[in-house]
């Protein structure tokens, strides 16, 4: 026998207050089987039972930024958007934002050990001088839900060398400037005590007039000072 949709409807809403009352009533849940300290994901929780976080016509937005386009997810570790600020005077401003998804409801200490080697990254390259061969790394934030940390990097036009690779769209003469710029902008790195420690073509961007520029500093990137231990190649 089919039941209702109505009923059916009646009976999910009924489920989803239940479940919401649960979650917020958050002293009275089992300390020794579960994280008890979920306060801070009351509405995450709810958005998830609901299956509706936003409407859908609703834009996506990480702080003062609202996402225009994805531009796609490297290997399940982050999610790459191209974004425009919401700042009033300042909406002509574009970035790219890559959010490393990070669990709301983990321990304290888990959560604090993945943003520190997310972070380590962008701490080595952010006293780093601006260079022409090097994207321009802008900011490093929690996303307001407290499920990803964002990084922010200069919005340029373009595409990978790997793209180009394939297409085998560059000549002898831009292979050797592709190179040259490469080498200069780890030399600059190098010379302010950074290591990249990823330098593959999906890491150097190729602008429209062939210009060469590092990024994906974001990954592995370090100090040479910092300890092997503060970094993500010591997990790897």
């Amino acid at each position: 026998m089919s039941v209702p949709i109505g009923f059916r409807k009646a009976i999910l809403f009924v489920l989803e207050k239940l479940a919401f009352k649960y979650f917020k009533n958050w002293q009275s849940i089992d300390s020794k089987r579960f994280e008890t300290k979920i306060k801070d994901h009351v509405n995450a929780i709810d958005r998830a039972i609901r299956g509706r976080a936003k409407p859908r016509n609703h834009k996506k937005r990480f702080g003062s930024w609202e996402v225009v386009e994805e531009l796609g997810e490297k290997e399940d570790k982050y999610v790459e958007y191209l974004a425009k600020k919401v700042t009033l005077g300042l909406q002509n401003r574009r970035a790219r934002l890559k959010a490393y998804g990070v669990e709301p409801w983990i321990d304290a200490t888990e959560r604090e050990e993945a943003y520190r080697l997310i972070s380590t990254a962008f701490q080595a390259v952010d006293d780093l001088p601006s260079h022409d061969n090097i994207v321009k790394v802008q900011d490093i934030f929690e996303s307001a839900e407290a499920d990803s940390l964002v990084l922010v990097t200069e919005d340029i036009q373009g595409q990978s060398l790997r793209q180009l690779i394939r297409a085998d769209n560059l000549t002898l003469e831009q292979k050797r400037d592709v190179i040259a710029d490469v080498l200069r902008g780890i030399d600059h790195a190098h010379k302010h005590g950074v290591i990249h420690r990823n330098i593959i073509p999906d890491n150097i961007f190729i602008t429209p007039e062939k210009q060469a520029k590092l990024t994906g500093f974001d990954s592995l990137a370090s100090k040479i000072e910092q300890e092997r231990s503060l970094t993500q190649s010591a997990k790897i």
